[in-house]
């Protein structure tokens, strides 16, 4: 993750000024080791011994001094279980000395939660006489930075992850789908609520008028037929041939009147039936089940990107969660940071980091082995070599001289004669064997 990049400008202490002159007239050289960060707002007077709120150190990882421009350059990487704001750091010397501190009521970078942050430094020594600084580095952690480099430089250092601009067009996809989904289901409502959604076909109502239309047309017809019986009868030939083409007429109407289908330019009542009763009359459209069962398969979906999302932040089964929290229970971690069961580990005792060394201790190779204790009682194999002895003082007899246990015997020849002398120490007594510590809470993920 990029840090928003802000000045950090040094400022030589006091303390960093005198060490330097000691230096000097010791003739030997002031060796810079340390890097100190915390998270303290102030601005830096020059006075200050230490920082404030110490959040986090690391050696130097690597360094130089370029000569013309008097300048210090150096790297060091930095690690934290939890996303900090790192508004101070300092440089120490190898005797933990306040070289040069900086600090600002903004924050002068960031480091995040297990990412290793590497940060390059520059210092302006102009005022000293470099050819007495030089830098102790960790030759071990180099290999950070140039890890660091590479991990940057990949073209996808986090495959396990999606990338931002894929999930991005996936839930423009997702959104997309829902409008559509959402345009065709008000569509498919504002279809069935219309009073004719079907212009194309002959409403019931319509037929039925029609037909009523047509039989009043030919009540009327024979009436008039009725009443022209007789003037038709006098009208000779062409009457009587008249008389014949209207009888035609009121066959063929009558034949229409009696047709199952006497209109095939238009849809029947039972084939319009058969539409309205039809289970999916409608193929070309989306049914209300249909979207039923794509609203779910997205909100399913969506379910599983939450998911997925959730688990990127969480610690694995084995690893080890530290916490200035005072939590009394596995369920109080676990409401915390809303997954995983977890068990207190490493209750009074500090943790060692296993080693691969042939030359460490066989107890530092095998996890969770424990090991030390409190107080520790000295054994005779673990005291110091403490041997009086004595010279020969001559003819002039033996002297004595107290409070060492130390004297003369008497003799010729001024020889050391190892003489026997009182108890010394505290009885046997154990001491405490516990190194300057700070008390927090580990919890150990086991499920």
């Amino acid at each position: 993750m990029a840090n928003k990049p802000n000045p950090i400008i040094f400022k030589i202490t006091d303390a960093g000024r005198l060490a330097v002159l000691d230096a000097q007239k010791q003739g030997i050289s002031l060796s810079l080791k340390t890097l100190v960060a915390g998270t303290s707002k102030y601005v830096p007077t020059g006075k200050e011994t230490r920082i404030r709120t110490e959040a986090m150190r690391s050696d130097i990882v690597t360094s130089g001094v370029e000569k013309e421009s008097k300048s210090l350059r150096f790297s060091v990487s930095l690690n934290s279980i939890q996303s900090r704001a790192i508004h101070e750091i300092g440089l120490l010397t190898s005797n933990n000395t306040l070289f040069a501190v900086a600090a600002s009521n903004e924050p002068l970078f960031t480091v995040y939660a297990n990412v290793t942050f590497v940060g390059s430094f520059g210092l302006s020594l102009s005022e000293l006489d470099v050819s007495k600084i030089t830098v102790s580095t960790d030759p071990d952690a180099a290999i950070v930075v140039k890890m660091m480099e590479d991990h940057v430089g990949a073209a996808n250092p986090h495959p396990q992850y999606i990338n931002n601009d894929k999930f991005s067009q996936l839930d423009k996809k997702v959104d997309k789908l829902g409008q559509n989904i959402a345009t065709a289901s008000g569509d498919l409502s504002k279809h069935l609520a219309a009073a004719n959604p079907h212009p194309q076909y002959a409403l019931k109502k319509d037929n039925d008028e029609k037909t009523q239309q047509l039989e009043t047309l030919t009540e009327g017809l024979r009436k008039d037929l009725d009443a022209q019986k007789g003037t038709l009868t006098q009208q000779g030939g062409t009457l009587t041939q008249q008389g014949k083409d209207i009888a035609k007429v009121t066959n063929d109407l009558a034949n229409h009147i009696k047709a199952a289908d006497p209109h095939t330019q238009y849809a029947k009542k039972t084939d319009l039936a058969a539409h309205t009763s039809a289970a999916h009359p409608h193929s070309q459209y989306l049914r209300e089940s249909d979207l039923a069962g794509m609203k779910k398969q997205i909100e399913q979906l969506q379910q599983q990107l939450v998911a997925a999302q959730s688990k990127v932040t969480e610690l694995p089964i084995g690893s080890i969660y530290t916490t200035t929290n005072n939590y009394k229970s596995s369920a109080e971690v676990k409401a915390a940071l809303g997954y995983g069961t977890w068990a207190r580990f490493a209750e009074g005792q500090t943790l060692v980091g296993i080693s691969t060394k042939a030359a460490d201790p066989a107890w530092t190779k095998t996890l969770k082995k424990e090991f030390g204790a409190y107080e520790h009682k000295l054994v005779a194999e673990e005291m110091p070599s403490t041997a009086l002895k004595v010279r020969e003082a001559g003819r002039h007899g033996a002297r004595n001289h107290g409070g060492g246990g130390t004297g003369y015997a008497s003799g010729s020849q001024g020889k050391m004669i190892p003489l026997p002398t009182s108890e010394t120490g505290w009885k046997d007594k154990p001491h405490n064997n516990v190194q300057p510590s700070i008390v927090v809470a580990y919890w150990l993920r086991t499920a």
